[in-house]
């Protein structure tokens, strides 16, 4: 659905090829721009990322980085790239950067035997930086969680 401002209305997604089995779930959703789209499809550790650019361009997919297992939050990085916050074949939490058709990955920052579970991400406008919110283990004995916020950049 399309928000015009002043009001919902449904928009066909065109013509798409989405995996098999049809049961998935989309989103996260980012835009970039006033025509550049990202949106996450999640199948049982098999996302899928989409790209619209534009009713000219039309949707495309995209293939995610190797060991990307599950992808569950997401934001732009203010330069026209992605910022994905994936679970990973190895059974751990990370970043992975999508920037000019070229992916990198970088490990969640944690407390040495901590973990952090992540579930918003946002690009701060007019800055180069990414924060995201959560919940945080300080360490492998730990029994209480904590709230975490993580930034990335200046």
């Amino acid at each position: 659905m399309r928000w015009n401002g002043k009001s919902w209305r449904v928009v066909s997604l065109g013509a798409i090829k989405l995996p098999q089995p049809t049961k998935y779930r989309l989103g996260p959703i980012v835009a970039t721009g006033p025509r550049n789209l990202w949106v996450v499809g999640n199948l049982v550790h098999a996302p899928f990322l989409l790209h619209w650019a534009g009713s000219a361009g039309g949707w495309s997919r995209v293939d995610l980085p190797t060991g990307s297992n599950s992808i569950d939050a997401m934001a732009q990085d203010g330069h026209g790239g992605l910022w994905l916050y994936a679970y990973s074949e190895a059974g751990t939490w990370q970043f992975d950067h999508y920037n000019a058709g070229n992916w990198t990955q970088q490990p969640v920052p944690t407390e040495p035997g901590g973990s952090n579970l992540l579930y918003s991400m946002s690009w701060i406008p007019g800055t180069h930086s990414v924060w995201a919110v959560g919940q945080a283990l300080p360490s492998a004995t730990a029994t209480k969680l904590q709230a975490v916020i993580l930034k990335y950049g200046p």
